[in-house]
C-alpha cells in the first residue's frame, strides 16, 4: 500500500492541488463575506501552494545543477512554512466558528497559544535554513533528515493536540456534520504526522492535511446551507412573532382602552373623595400596565434596543405610593409582611424617567413576593448627595426571605426567557423576561443591578441611580406627602371648547365609541359616529367634518382602505379633511405604516385624554377653538343635594350570565356600567343576527372579525363564560377550522339570546 502511494504521490499531489486552486478561484468569484469564508480561502490557497511546492521538491530532488539547487531549497522551505500557515488559519477558522455560538464559547487562551506556536514554528524554520537543523543537502541536491528534524514536528503536533482538546470539550455545541469533520481534521493529520516520522520519502502528513482542507470546504458548505435554512426559519418565526405581537397588542389594549376611558369619566365627574382616590389608583395601575404592554408586547423594540429613556419631573411620594399599591395586595395574599425602610430626608421632587424606575422596582418587588413563601419583603430607599450639584444618587434595594439563588444560576438571571431553578419553581408564574428588561433599562440610565443571595435564605437586589433634584424639600412620611400631592393636584378641566366643530369617529366597537364620546364631552364638539368603513364613506360624502378619527382594524373595509376611498374621490367633501388613525397596534413601525398610508397622524388605544386634546388642537381650525385660560373655575366644587338611594343594578345582581362584580371592575364604577350595558343591549339583536347571517353565507373572514368584537364587549360587561366561547369561535375562524364553528355556533347563539333575555327587563320601556 505504501509503495503504491509512493509511486503515485506526485499525481495525487497534482490532483489535490488543482482541486484546491479551483476552489480558491470559485471562492474569490463568489466573494468573501465573512471572516470564516476568508479563513477557508486562505486554507485552499495554502493547500494548493503546499502540494505544488512539495511536488517540485520531489521532482528536483537528486537532480544536479543550479536550477535544481534553488528549486529544492525554496520548495522545502515553502512546504514547512505552508504547513504552519494551514494550521494557523484553521485556528482562525475554529475561533470564528465557536465565537458565533452564544452557548459554547471557549476561552481565548488556547487559541492564543496556537498563534504563539505558529510564530515559533516560523522562527525555527528560518533558523533551520542556515543551520541544517531539519535537513542537509548533498552536491546532487538530495536532502536527508538532520538530527534535529524531530523539532519540526513538535509545533504542528502541539497545535493539533490543542485544537483536539477544544473540539472535544465543546463537541455538543456543533452541528453533527461539523463535529466529525473537525475531529477528522485534527486526528487524521496528527496520526499521519506521527506515521511520517517512520515512513521517510512519502508526504503522508501533507497530503492528509490537504485532503482534510478539501473535505472541510465541502462540510462547511453543508453547514452554511444548514445555517441558511435556520436563518430562513428564524425569519419566518420572527414574522410570525411580529404578527402575533400585533394581534396581541390589539387584544390587550382594547379592554385597557375601555377601563382607562371609563375611569377617566369617574375622575372628571365624581366629587366623592374616596371614589376619586380609588379611581386614581386604578389610573396608576392601568397606566403602568399599559406601559408594560407597550414595551413587552413590542418585543421587536426590545430586541433592537429601542426602548427610550424619557426624563420628566416627578414626585417621589407618588412613585412610592404606586409601588405599594401594586405590591401590597400580592404580599398580603401570601401572608407576607411588606416592610418599608424609606429615608425621610430624600428629596421629594426629582427629575428622571419615572415610568422606567417604577417598572424596574415593580419587577424586583414582584419577584421578591413571588419567590418568598414566608417571612417578609423589604423595600429600602436611601440617597447620597453628589457634591454641590443639584443631583442625588438614589440607593434602592429589595430584600426577601425567599428561596435564594444558587451561585451557578446567577448568570441565567439576566437571560431572556430563562427561569431560575425551573424544577423547583415550576408552579410559579412568569416568563423570565422581567429581570433582563430591568437590567437593560438600568444600564441605559447609567446604572447596574447587583445581586446578593444565599440559597435557601433569601436575596437582595439593589441599584444606584443618579437623579436631578428639583427641590430639596425632604420626603418625610411618604403617605402624608402623597396625600398632600393628591390634594394639590388640579381636577381635570378641558383645555378648550369648540361648539362649532363637527368630528366623525369611526369604530366597529360601540363601547369604544361610547368611551370616545365621554372623553370629548366637555369639549362641546359635535360628534357623529359610524360603525364601519363603508358607512363612514357615505357620511363623508354628505357632510363636511373638521376632523375624522378612523379605527384601523374593522371588518369589510379597514381604516386604511376607508381612508383611500375617501381621498380617491375629488367630489368627496372630506377628501382633504385631517384624518387621525385610532389603533391598538403599538408595535415598532406602526407610525410609519399609518403615515405612509395617508393618515395625518395617529393615536394609540387606550386613548390618552391629554394627547387627544393636543391632537385636536393641532388640527382643528384656530378660529373655531376657544381655549380655556381660567383654571380657577375647575376648582369650584359641585354641590349636590342628597337623594334617596335606588339601586339601578338590582335586577342584574342575580343574573347567571353576567358576573356583575367583574363587569363593574372592568368599567370602573356602577355608574359607568349601566350606560355601557344599555349601549350593548340596544345593538345586541342586530349584532347577533349579523353573526348568524355571516355564518350561514360562510363569510368566515368577516365572521371572525365580528366575533372578535363580540368577545371584547362580552368580556368588558363581565359575561366571562360567553366571552370565552366567543374567543374559541374567533380562534377557530383564524385557523380556518370551519368544523369547530359549525359544531359550536348554535350553542353560542342560544347562550347569547339567553343572556339578552336576562338583561332585557332593565331596558324595556314602560308604555305611556
Amino acid at each position: 500500500m505504501l509503495e503504491l502511494l509512493r509511486e503515485n504521490q506526485l499525481n495525487i499531489m497534482l490532483v489535490f492541488s488543482s482541486m484546491c486552486g479551483i476552489s480558491a478561484v470559485f471562492a474569490l468569484v463568489m466573494g468573501i463575506k465573512s471572516q470564516r469564508q476568508f479563513s477557508l480561502l486562505m486554507e485552499e490557497l495554502g493547500a494548493c501552494l503546499l502540494l505544488i511546492s512539495d511536488r517540485l521538491a520531489y521532482i528536483y530532488r537528486g537532480v544536479p545543477g543550479t536550477k535544481a539547487f534553488w528549486m529544492v531549497r525554496i520548495s522545502n522551505f515553502l512546504v514547512y512554512f505552508l504547513s504552519i500557515f494551514l494550521l494557523f488559519f484553521f485556528n482562525y477558522y475554529l475561533k470564528e466558528m465557536f465565537f458565533r455560538n452564544r452557548e459554547g464559547r471557549p476561552d481565548l487562551i488556547r487559541f492564543r497559544v496556537v498563534d504563539i506556536l505558529s510564530v515559533l514554528g516560523v522562527v525555527f524554520l528560518f533558523i533551520a535554513q542556515f543551520t541544517g537543523l531539519y535537513y542537509t543537502f548533498d552536491a546532487n541536491n538530495t536532502y536527508t533528515r538532520a538530527p534535529g528534524f524531530i523539532v519540526c514536528y513538535i509545533f504542528p503536533t502541539l497545535t493539533m493536540v490543542i485544537h483536539l482538546s477544544i473540539i472535544v470539550q465543546y463537541y455538543k455545541y456543533l452541528h453533527k456534520s461539523m463535529r466529525l469533520m473537525l475531529l477528522f481534521f485534527t486526528v487524521l493529520p496528527l496520526a499521519a504526522s506521527i506515521l511520517q516520522i517512520f515512513t521517510y520519502g512519502i508526504s503522508l502528513s501533507n497530503m492528509t492535511l490537504v485532503g482534510m482542507v478539501l473535505l472541510l470546504l465541502v462540510i462547511d458548505l453543508v453547514d452554511m446551507s444548514h445555517t441558511a435554512a435556520r436563518s430562513r426559519a428564524a425569519i419566518a418565526a420572527n414574522e410570525a412573532k411580529s404578527s402575533f405581537l400585533s394581534s396581541m397588542s390589539h387584544e390587550i389594549r382594547t379592554p385597557i382602552n375601555a377601563i382607562l376611558g371609563m375611569n377617566e369619566m369617574i375622575l372628571r365627574e365624581s366629587r366623592n373623595e374616596s371614589i376619586v382616590g380609588y379611581a386614581e389608583n386604578i389610573q396608576t395601575a392601568g397606566r403602568t400596565l399599559l406601559g408594560l404592554v407597550n414595551d413587552i408586547l413590542d418585543f421587536s423594540k426590545i430586541e433592537a434596543g429601542k426602548i427610550e429613556i424619557i426624563p420628566v419631573d416627578y414626585d417621589l411620594s407618588s412613585v412610592i405610593n404606586d409601588l405599594m399599591i401594586m405590591a401590597k395586595s400580592r404580599a398580603e395574599a401570601k401572608g407576607l409582611e411588606l416592610e418599608l425602610k424609606i429615608d425621610g430626608n430624600v428629596p421629594k421632587m426629582l427629575h428622571g424617567d419615572e415610568i422606567r424606575i417604577k417598572q424596574i422596582i415593580t419587577n424586583l418587588l414582584t419577584n421578591g413576593v413571588k419567590y418568598t413563601d414566608k417571612g417578609k419583603v423589604i423595600f429600602s430607599l436611601g440617597f447620597e448627595r453628589i457634591g454641590e450639584e443639584n443631583r442625588v444618587k438614589l440607593k434602592v434595594a429589595v430584600s426577601d426571605t425567599g428561596i435564594g439563588i444558587r451561585e451557578e444560576d446567577l448568570p441565567k438571571l439576566y437571560q431572556e426567557f430563562e427561569r431560575i431553578d425551573e424544577q423547583r419553581n415550576r408552579n410559579i408564574e412568569g416568563t423570565g423576561l422581567g429581570m433582563a428588561i430591568s437590567l437593560r433599562m438600568l444600564r441605559m440610565m447609567g446604572s447596574d443591578l447587583k445581586v446578593e443571595s444565599v440559597y435557601g435564605e433569601g436575596s437582595t437586589f439593589s441599584f444606584e441611580l443618579v437623579q436631578d433634584v428639583l427641590s430639596w424639600e425632604p420626603l418625610g412620611d411618604y403617605r402624608f406627602a402623597y396625600h398632600a400631592f393628591r390634594r394639590s393636584h388640579e381636577r381635570y378641566r378641558a383645555k378648550f371648547s369648540a361648539p362649532d366643530v363637527r368630528i366623525l369617529v369611526v369604530d366597529d366597537n360601540e363601547l369604544n365609541l361610547e368611551v370616545f364620546r365621554g372623553l370629548v364631552k366637555q369639549l362641546q364638539v359635535r360628534v357623529d359616529t359610524a360603525n364601519r368603513g363603508g358607512e363612514a364613506v357615505q357620511m363623508g360624502r354628505r357632510k363636511k367634518y373638521d376632523l375624522i378619527f378612523l379605527d384601523h382594524m374593522m371588518p369589510d373595509m379597514d381604516g386604511i382602505q376607508t381612508l383611500k376611498e375617501m381621498r380617491s374621490n375629488e367630489d368627496d367633501l372630506n377628501s382633504d379633511t385631517p384624518t387621525i388613525c385610532l389603533t391598538a397596534n403599538a408595535i415598532s413601525g406602526a407610525r410609519e405604516q399609518y403615515l405612509e398610508a395617508g393618515f395625518d397622524d395617529y393615536l394609540t388605544k387606550p386613548i390618552d385624554p391629554g394627547a387627544l386634546e393636543d391632537m385636536m388642537l393641532k388640527y382643528l381650525p384656530e378660529e373655531n377653538v376657544k381655549r380655556n385660560d381660567r383654571p380657577e373655575e375647575a376648582k369650584k366644587p359641585t354641590v349636590r343635594q342628597p337623594i334617596p338611594f335606588v339601586d339601578p343594578l338590582e335586577p342584574l345582581r342575580k343574573c347567571e350570565s353576567i358576573d356583575l362584580r367583574l363587569g363593574i371592575a372592568h368599567l370602573g364604577s356602577e355608574e359607568s356600567y349601566l350606560p355601557i350595558l344599555e349601549v350593548f343591549y340596544n345593538s345586541a339583536e342586530e349584532k347577533a343576527a349579523e353573526l348568524q347571517l355571516l355564518y350561514e353565507i360562510e363569510d368566515f373572514r368577516t365572521y371572525t372579525s365580528k366575533m372578535h368584537s363580540m368577545k371584547c364587549s362580552l368580556r368588558m360587561l363581565g359575561a366571562e363564560m360567553l366571552s370565552r366561547k366567543a374567543q374559541n369561535l374567533e380562534n377557530a375562524g383564524m385557523r380556518g377550522d370551519v368544523s369547530y364553528i359549525t359544531e359550536h355556533q348554535k350553542d353560542f347563539m342560544d347562550d347569547f339570546y339567553a343572556m339578552i333575555a336576562e338583561i332585557a327587563p332593565m331596558f324595556k320601556k314602560n308604555p305611556s
